[in-house]
């Protein structure tokens, strides 16, 4: 910012965000079976199906590999789908979508993948800035928080090369899939909550990173505020 003016901030109050009265889910299990219309995802798709829609229990805090102990993630509803295609040779991309039961603040979480792809991100137990970020091991994570978080494959569920073979799964991983998958799970919150987010964020770290800048430059009004942490820029030089 620029200064310029005589004010002494320093004597002004804090200011504190505008408190959100959270919001229970109105339905989970009658999500099943919902259908989303080409017509409401904004790149060309054959629609999207949630084919589950259950109540997963909380987990119970455990320790990982480094010794730290992760928190519990609460009892959510987990919706489980698909994204057709319009290429049949394009594999389907699957999504995850993580509903608070009780106390959703009316904000959403995306998170980017790693790597190739291939595996479904669910996302319930990842903090706003991945793995590694700076928060402490202790800070809550968003699901606890009351924020609705999501995430999907890269467009399919192999972890070899054979996707490549198609244009659209091509696109679909390099960022398509992450734009069909946001606009498919506001359609699955307006659905359970009767209401659309009113705030919208994007988190990845690495190859999500990655992701999280090409959703900066290619749909920067889809979100509200989007994390980057250690991108992986260079990837071609990165596999040579």
């Amino acid at each position: 910012g620029c200064g310029g003016n005589d004010r002494d901030d320093s004597v002004l109050p804090p200011t504190s965000p505008t408190p959100v009265t959270p919001l229970a889910i109105q339905t989970c299990e009658g999500l099943q079976g919902m259908r989303i219309p080409a017509g409401n995802i904004g790149l060309p798709t054959g629609g999207a199906t949630v084919e589950s829609a259950t109540k997963a229990a909380a987990v119970a805090p455990f320790a990982d590999a480094e010794g730290e102990h992760l928190l519990t993630t609460p009892e959510r509803c987990l919706v489980l789908g698909s994204i057709a295609s319009v290429d049949a040779a394009a594999p389907a991309i699957k999504f995850a979508i993580n509903l608070p039961l009780s106390n959703w603040n009316r904000r959403a979480l995306q998170s980017g993948g790693g790597g190739l792809g291939g595996a479904v991100i669910t996302a319930p137990g990842q903090k706003a800035s991945g793995r590694f970020d700076p928060m402490p091991v202790d800070a809550p994570y968003p699901i606890t928080l009351g924020y609705v978080t999501f995430g999907s494959d890269g467009g399919h569920s192999s972890t070899d090369f054979v996707f490549t073979k198609s244009d659209e799964a091509m696109r679909n991983w390099a960022s398509e899939h992450l734009k069909k998958t946001r606009d498919v799970a506001v359609e699955v919150i307006k659905a359970a909550y009767k209401e659309a987010p009113q705030k919208m964020f994007f988190s990845g770290e690495s190859a999500g990173a990655r992701e999280a800048l090409v959703m900066a430059q290619k749909y920067p009004s889809d979100y509200d505020g989007i994390i980057a942490t250690s991108p992986v820029i260079q990837w071609n030089g990165i596999h040579l």
